[in-house]
Order: structure tokens, then C-alpha cells, then sequence
């Protein structure tokens, strides 16, 4: 499973075998930044795009629960997810959502503002949970 830095939008991708199925809500440009970049990452792991689907909020990945919280900052108490994504700059209050479910992970991909960003990664450090911006550090691979 790949989280993918993409500017304003987010892209996920799940690659078993030689097949990548990409999840997003996100309409992808013929000739844009995001399908070239996807082209590139299938282009140079030897894979192809077996099919899209929409984001949804719970993802389950390699025994790992994934709890996706977008701009909305709705989320049900799931079972205990392992790794929680931030997408569209949520305004859920970090603190007492990881009071709550202790992940063992936040990702934050780049349709947040930098400025959350900066505030989710001071809250995790304060918590010990780590945090992976793909701002700072790139595409995160699960």
C-alpha cells in the first residue's frame, strides 16, 4: 500500500503482485502530474493499474486496520485502527482522537494545509505516536 504525495488531491495505492488498484475520489488528468507520477511508480516496479475505486473510510491492508478522516472530521469509533490517514484537513481535534484509539501511526498526505500539518506533527511527537508527512518525507509505503 503506497500513500502518494499529491498535491490537493489523495491517492492511495494498493499493489499485490503485479496488479495496483488505486483508490481516490479524485478525477486524474490524462496528461497531469498525479498520472504521471502513478505511470512512473508502475513503470518502475514492473506492475499495471488493474482498476480504480473510491476512497472509503476504513481500509483493511496486510492485517492492518486503516482509518481514513477527511475534511468532514467525522469518524465512528472503529475497532481500533492501526494507522489513521488525514486527507482534506480534517478539523478534528488530534488530541483527544488519539486519547480515544492510540494508532500506531498518522499519515498526512498533501491536500492538508501545511499548517495542520505542522500542529498534527507537534501533537503526535507529544503523544509518542509516530507521524509521516509525505510533505516532508515523500510517498509513505506500507
Amino acid at each position: 500500500m503506497i500513500v502518494f504525495n499529491a498535491k490537493r488531491k489523495t491517492i492511495l495505492g494498493e499493489r499485490i503482485g503485479k496488479k495496483v488498484t488505486l483508490y481516490t475520489n479524485d478525477t486524474l488528468r490524462e496528461n497531469g502530474f498525479e498520472k504521471k507520477m502513478i505511470q512512473s511508480y508502475v513503470t518502475a516496479n514492473f506492475c499495471e493499474i488493474n482498476n480504480s475505486k473510491l476512497l472509503t473510510n476504513t481500509i483493511y491492508f496486510d492485517n492492518n486496520k486503516i482509518l481514513i478522516i477527511d475534511e468532514s472530521g467525522v469518524y465512528k469509533n472503529p475497532v481500533n485502527p492501526d494507522i489513521i490517514i488525514l486527507r482534506n484537513s480534517p478539523k478534528a481535534n488530534l488530541e483527544r482522537l488519539l486519547s480515544e484509539i492510540r494508532p500506531r501511526l498518522i499519515i498526512a498526505d498533501a491536500s492538508n494545509y501545511k499548517s495542520y500539518v505542522a500542529a498534527w506533527k507537534k501533537t503526535c511527537k507529544k503523544e509518542k505516536i509516530p507521524f509521516h508527512s509525505t510533505y516532508e518525507k515523500g510517498f509513505y509505503k506500507l
